[in-house]
């Protein structure tokens, strides 16, 4: 796409012309399941949560 809008001369430059393409690492990324996912949402946050201390 930048490639594109740099030869309408829409842009002055191609912001991706000395990226190196990305290494696949030969590994799976783990991901969570859905519970996963839902247990973290439903936690507080820790640094806004206030907590009571009964004696």
């Amino acid at each position: 796409m930048f490639k594109f809008l740099k030869e309408e001369e829409v842009i002055e430059a191609d912001s991706f012309t000395y990226l190196k393409n990305v290494q696949d690492i030969g590994k799976d990324i783990e991901v969570l399941t859905a519970e996963e996912m839902s247990d973290l949402l439903k936690a507080p946050n820790q640094r806004t949560a206030t907590f009571e201390i009964s004696l």
